[in-house]
């Protein structure tokens, strides 16, 4: 059995310590390194990528409808928001007494009417979005006749957004009126 005096255990432990530095001294240089001419590989290969845009109609297309969805997705939140909030002052309406609920009749109209355009504009993105998803390969072997699809999913798209903007801002300026 080797019995290892104090002195010789420190010496070995800092022996140890300086290898593990060179290591990390080495091994440092040689991460920034790499990162650097990962960087510059990756600016390289992407060249040109957001300059030139989509290479065919088709991606045109399928860019312009992502982007649509894209718009539209972005503002469900608010419109569910909005929705749970002409809810909450609809039925606060109807649980009014009958003299002060006839004043708000035409105020409980049009909070119907809104109702109504923010509920179909939830579910017409909702019936749009995975049926066109589950289609993007339609008519890959037919270009022009693919092209045909998607301008049509692009209109279905664009009027999706529109009665989605078009219900948020209606909803804006009814509920704020009552707030």
């Amino acid at each position: 059995m080797i019995l290892i005096t104090r002195m010789a255990h420190a010496r070995l432990i800092f022996a140890f310590k300086i290898q593990a530095m060179k290591r990390k001294y080495i091994l440092i240089p040689f991460v920034c390194v790499t990162l650097l001419l990962a960087c510059n590989n990756a600016d390289k290969k992407h060249e040109g990528h957001g300059k030139d845009g989509p290479k065919t109609r088709v991606d045109s297309l399928m860019k312009e409808i992502d982007d649509l969805h894209i718009k539209g997705m972005s503002k469900m939140g608010n419109l569910t928001k909005l929705q749970q909030e002409a809810r909450k002052v609809a039925d606060s309406i109807n649980r009014l007494p009958a003299g002060e609920k006839d004043a708000l009749i035409s105020y409980q109209k049009s909070l119907d009417s809104l109702l109504k355009d923010l509920d179909y504009a939830e579910f017409a993105m909702d019936k749009w979005m995975p049926e066109y998803y589950a289609n993007t390969d339609t008519l890959a072997d037919n270009e022009e006749e693919r092209i045909k699809y998607l301008n049509s999913e692009k209109t279905k798209a664009q009027k999706i957004t529109e009665v989605i903007l078009n219900g948020i801002q209606k909803a804006d300026s009814l509920l704020k009126a009552k707030r």
